[in-house]
């Protein structure tokens, strides 16, 4: 599974007469220059956290290719002993944890 690639914006904020609230849309591969426009997601839910959510959603591929960057890194060092002996059983082990939050969280966004 391959998602659309970013980067991802909001298009300004819509004003929806019949719901009666603002809708943030989220676009990528714009080129209003030539009216081309590839909507991911419109942000329907009225809410005070609209905005933020429609910031989230918008910034979700640099997320996602950072935190791949980040995992690939901290794996190469995994395996060192150093690293352990430098943070300590009990750093090593969080850190450990939230590497592996991280691997599963960047292979569910992957679809697998």
């Amino acid at each position: 599974m391959k998602h659309t690639p970013g980067p991802w914006e909001i298009r300004e904020e819509e004003y929806d007469e019949t719901l009666g609230y603002l809708e943030p849309t989220i676009i990528a591969n714009a080129d209003l220059d030539k009216g081309l426009i590839h909507e991911i997601a419109t942000i329907r839910i009225g809410l005070e956290e609209t905005p933020a959510n429609a910031c989230l959603i918008a910034a979700a591929p640099e997320l996602l290719e950072a935190s791949k960057k980040l995992v690939n890194e901290v794996s190469s060092m995994m395996g060192a002993p150093e690293l352990r002996q430098m943070l300590g059983n009990t750093n090593f082990a969080v850190l450990q944890e939230r590497w592996e939050q991280m691997r599963a969280t960047i292979a569910r966004a992957d679809g697998k």
